[in-house]
């Protein structure tokens, strides 16, 4: 492995400015350093299947053992992604051919309409995000169609891992919350699990509905017409409420929530689709005064957990701590 990423290095790097990166190649074992200076980041090796991986020099498969958990990297990660090219793509797949140019198209299209109807409106419409009679601590989102179900997931991380901070770019500290909780599940299958606080429960959160006009050609048309008329209904449930003289029975109402209803589901619609939230949390962070291109935050646990499985003292950890490592016997 070492000496495949050694040739590789020396030819990539020929015409090119050096950047210094380490590699530890398995648990335990001393970092190997690539190129004439300090490195800049180092990639871990966790797993027989990582090794194999970064010795193949394969885009796909380094990228696969990453999200496996059988590599890691630590450092400078946007310096460690541009240097993609690195790696070689012996996975071309046909279907890209038709599929990604949609998709880039969709965010292109999404892009260019966002920068021209918000980025030169009055600054009053700006700092109505920042409206503190109205802080978001929490959001739900709701796809009403079972091809979107990942969707809420994307957010999460979309909206939790890059505006998730407590300081701004300047060191201080933030004086508006920044992100909020989102979370969310798929059509009636969330209704059943977690409607009932949304109608009747005393933390008010801000709801999303997003829906396909267009029926998936898979699915009956009738049920796709009764997911488009439930989201439909439960945004209306949100906003009217209904008195009753039993207190049990009785819905408050003036909850928001917004609905994105867009015609059929394709590769350009899905691309717009990202392009409109990533635009969303940019923008958020741009008038939050925030960084949202870095993600310290996951890395202390991790750490933390590297350096008790290379065996350091458990003395320093807090008794609850120290008595789940003894009970789990790791």
């Amino acid at each position: 492995m070492i000496a495949s990423l050694q040739r590789r290095y020396q030819t990539f790097f020929a015409g090119r400015t050096p950047v210094s990166f380490a590699v530890v190649p398995g648990p335990g074992a001393a970092p190997h350093t690539f190129g004439p200076d300090a490195p800049v980041y180092t990639i871990s090796v966790l797993d027989e299947r990582g090794a194999k991986a970064l010795a193949s020099l394969d885009q796909l498969g380094v990228a696969v053992s990453y999200l496996n958990g059988w590599l890691d990297v630590d450092g400078d990660l946007i310096t460690a992604l541009k240097m993609r090219d690195f790696l070689r793509d012996f996975h071309p797949v046909a279907w890209a051919s038709q599929f990604l140019p949609a998709l880039i198209r969709g965010k292109r299209e999404h892009d260019r309409r966002s920068i021209s109807a918000h980025y030169d409106e009055d600054s009053d419409f700006f700092l109505t995000f920042l409206d503190t009679r109205h802080r978001c601590y929490t959001e739900g989102v709701f796809a009403y169609d079972d091809r979107l179900q990942l969707l809420p997931f994307y957010l999460q991380q979309l909206e939790m891992e890059s505006n998730g901070k407590s300081v701004t770019v300047t060191g201080d500290p933030a004086d508006h919350p920044t992100a909020p909780v989102t979370w969310g599940g798929t059509g009636t299958d969330a209704q059943h699990a977690v409607f009932q606080l949304l109608h009747q429960g005393t933390v008010l959160v801000p709801v999303e509905f997003v829906a396909v006009g267009e029926n998936d050609d898979a699915q009956d048309p009738d049920r796709h017409r009764q997911l488009l008329l439930n989201a439909f209904a439960q945004g209306a449930a949100l906003m009217q409420g209904q008195a009753n003289d039993d207190p049990q029975r009785a819905y408050p109402g003036n909850r928001p929530s917004a609905t994105i209803l867009v015609d059929r589901l394709d590769a350009r619609t899905l691309g717009a689709l990202v392009a409109f939230y990533e635009h969303r949390t940019f923008a958020n962070a741009v008038l939050l005064g925030i960084n949202p291109f870095d993600q310290f935050g996951v890395e202390l646990g991790k750490q933390m957990a590297r350096q008790l499985s290379d065996g350091a003292d458990e003395a320093s950890l807090d008794p609850s701590t120290r008595a789940l490592i003894e009970r789990a016997g790791v």
